[in-house]
């Protein structure tokens, strides 16, 4: 008998350590890093008076557009004067649950050209075998139209995926920022990844 009760004991100490575990696991895990794309009409002060969201769920769209909303941004200058302009935000957010429920977490923005037709780059053949992952970073410059004229590698993770992610950004479309009413060509950094499971 004492037996038996020395084999629930442990049994139930057991399964409680690992829901301890289990809770403690969860309350420690790092939320999920997303990104979020939205288009912004500015005024000559730099305060949002439109905002796009693209393409993200309907409470994660209303959370972006109350934090656009209530941030200021530098104003376009022409010959010494603000005037208004467009642009688009990158968004890094993070959904975090808190006492209320989930909560959305800015972690970063930056403003800038927003890709709007993408061509994936081709995992180099060589590499394949090893099955490496991999990315490239990449000054890229656009004209008005948003078609890159130029692109220079800064850094990677590897020379093998240089030449590929050229090939791809190459044939990249941006929506382009507008200052009083007129695209204008800009510059931005993109960074392009590589998976040994891609085409």
């Amino acid at each position: 008998m004492q037996h038996a009760s020395r084999t629930i004991l442990n049994s139930w100490l057991s399964k409680t350590m690992a829901l301890l575990f289990l809770g403690c696991a969860a309350a420690n895990a790092q939320p999920e890093t997303e990104q979020a794309w939205i288009d912004i009409s500015l005024d000559t002060q730099g305060r949002v008076t439109q905002a796009v969201v693209q393409q993200q769920p309907p409470s994660v769209t209303s959370d972006l557009e109350s934090w656009v909303m209530a941030t200021s941004f530098d104003p376009a200058v022409v010959n010494a004067e603000p005037v208004p302009s467009t642009t688009s935000v990158s968004v890094e957010f993070s959904l975090q649950r808190d006492e209320s429920g989930d909560g959305l977490k800015i972690l970063s923005h930056t403003t800038g050209p927003r890709p709007i037709s993408i061509q994936e780059p081709k995992y180099p053949h060589s590499d394949r075998k090893k099955g490496l992952e991999g990315w490239v970073q990449i000054i890229v410059t656009m004209n008005a139209d948003g078609d890159v004229t130029d692109a220079q590698v800064t850094r990677s993770s590897d020379e093998s995926f240089e030449h590929d992610a050229l090939k791809a950004i190459k044939h990249w479309k941006y929506k382009m920022p507008t200052v009083n009413g007129r695209a204008i060509g800009a510059a931005t950094e993109q960074t392009i990844f590589f998976r040994p499971d891609q085409n």
